[in-house]
């Protein structure tokens, strides 16, 4: 099947503007430092940033912003993000054990 000429050069026109723009989206995601005014894409607000950055040993702070480079972002990011190992309670089968527990509880909050 043959494409109209026209045709042609509209889609190549149009692939040319999709490329500019996925390379100028690259482009802003490939900094080497994050800060409160440019925030990584995985951070959703400035507060969020700055709460995290005074986590960060190696992030600094000039005026009200914070800097942190891209490397130690990630990995704190990555360390971050495992999950923490829940505290299992011990399962027990004999009802008057969950009685216990409970009355216990319940006292807990009443005092």
């Amino acid at each position: 099947m043959a494409i109209p000429s026209d045709l042609d050069e509209l889609l190549g026109r149009l692939a040319g503007m999709i490329a500019d723009q996925v390379a100028e989206k690259l482009g802003r995601t490939g900094n080497s430092v994050w800060s409160s005014v440019h925030l990584p894409p995985d951070c959703p607000s400035r507060k969020r940033f700055n709460e995290l950055a005074r986590q960060i040993p190696d992030a600094t702070k000039t005026g009200r912003v914070w800097f942190v480079s891209d490397t130690s972002w990630k990995l704190f990011r990555a360390n971050a993000r495992r999950a923490k190992p829940k505290q299992n309670q011990p399962v027990c089968d004999d009802m008057e054990t969950i009685v216990q527990r409970s009355i216990a509880k319940s006292l807990r909050r009443i005092a």
